[in-house]
C-alpha cells in the first residue's frame, strides 16, 4: 500500500532517520512501481539531501507518470539548475507555468534560472508575474532586489529587499 510506505517514510525523514527513510521509499517503489506520488516524496528526500542528478532523475520518473504536474515540473528545474542545466531547468520551469500560468513557485525559479543566464529583464519579469499572483512573496522579492542591484537600480533594489525582510522579520531563516 504506497500511501502508508511514502507516510512511513515521511515520519522517518522527520524524525531524522534518512537510511529507514530511503530504504521504506525504495521498497514502495519496487512494489508498486507506478506510484508516482512515491517518485515525489523519493526526489523531495533527494533534494534536501543534495543529490541532485538522483532527484532530477526520480522527477523525470514523477512527469512520466504525471505529466500533468506543474509541481513535478518546477521541482525537476530546481534540481537541473543545481547541477547547472540552466537550460534544461527554464524549459521545464516554462512547462510548469504552461499547465498553470498562476504557479508562482515555478515564475519564482524561473526567474532565478534566467538571472544565472544573465538574462536580468527576463528575471525580473517572472518575478514580477509571481509577486502579482503571490503578493508579498519574499522569495520574489529578494528575487527582484538581486536583479535590480545587477541592473545598478540600487533605490528600487533596496526597497525590494527592505520589503522582504519586513515580511519574514520574524523568522529567524531569513537573516540566514
Amino acid at each position: 500500500y504506497a500511501p502508508a510506505r511514502t507516510n512511513l517514510a515521511t515520519i522517518h525523514w522527520e524524525n531524522g532517520d534518512r537510511e529507514a527513510a530511503l530504504r521504506v521509499i525504495n521498497e514502495a517503489i519496487s512494489q508498486v512501481p507506478d506510484a508516482a506520488d512515491v517518485y515525489r516524496i523519493k526526489a523531495l528526500f533527494l533534494l534536501e539531501m543534495g543529490q541532485y542528478g538522483d532527484c532530477a532523475q526520480c522527477l523525470r520518473k514523477y512527469v512520466a507518470l504525471n505529466p500533468g504536474s506543474p509541481e513535478a515540473h518546477t521541482t525537476l528545474g530546481v534540481a537541473l539548475s543545481q547541477l547547472g542545466r540552466f537550460d534544461e531547468a527554464l524549459a521545464s520551469h516554462d512547462k510548469a507555468i504552461a499547465l498553470d500560468p498562476a504557479c508562482a513557485a515555478a515564475l519564482l525559479n524561473r526567474g532565478n534560472v534566467l538571472r544565472e543566464l544573465a538574462r536580468p529583464n527576463e528575471a525580473l519579469e517572472s518575478y514580477s508575474r509571481a509577486l502579482a499572483i503571490k503578493p508579498g512573496y519574499p522569495e520574489a522579492l529578494n528575487g527582484c532586489g538581486s536583479v535590480l542591484c545587477d541592473l545598478r537600480r540600487y533605490e528600487e533594489a533596496l526597497e525590494s529587499c527592505d520589503r522582504a525582510l519586513a515580511i519574514t522579520s520574524d523568522d529567524p531563516d531569513a537573516w540566514n
